[in-house]
């Protein structure tokens, strides 16, 4: 059994409702970094994306993908918008015009295409173990006795 394109378009429908559901505590996280316009912008750009996918659903999970990664770049806001649109269309090009992907086959190749979009985006490799810290906005390294990403 495969994940398909209307998989996708679900996937995408549960997250706009946690993004919905947690807009104040994205807020709040933001706030004690930048400027606390992260959970608003994450909910204008997910809404938006329902909505074209209430108008017009692609048929493959990579037109899926490229269309949320388009959505998201137009319309959320700061950093995210770039940083999260580019890992969806990189996860587009990885998964192609393929009609639907078994579930072992989507970490080994948009996981890790989605990662090294983000990466690039915020000046870093995937696999360089840095990661943000959004309770106190340092950058610190994944993996330590206390700490696992």
């Amino acid at each position: 059994m495969g994940c398909t394109a209307a998989d996708v378009v679900a996937a995408l429908r549960l997250a706009a409702g946690v993004v919905r559901e947690h807009r104040d505590e994205l807020v709040r996280l933001d706030q004690a970094i930048g400027d606390a316009d992260h959970g608003e912008n994450m909910r204008r750009g997910f809404t938006a994306l329902v909505a074209r996918l209430d108008a017009d659903q692609p048929a493959t999970p990579g037109k899926v993908l490229k269309l949320a990664a388009t959505t998201l770049i137009s319309t959320v806001g700061g950093a995210a918008g770039p940083l999260y649109g580019t890992a969806f269309l990189r996860a587009s090009a990885a998964v192609g015009d393929a009609g639907s992907w078994t579930a072992s086959w989507w970490p080994r190749r948009c996981g890790r295409a989605g990662g090294r979009g983000g990466a690039a985006r915020r000046g870093g490799r995937q696999d360089d173990g840095r990661r943000v810290d959004a309770r106190g906005g340092r950058r610190g390294r994944c993996g330590g006795p206390s700490r696992r990403c």
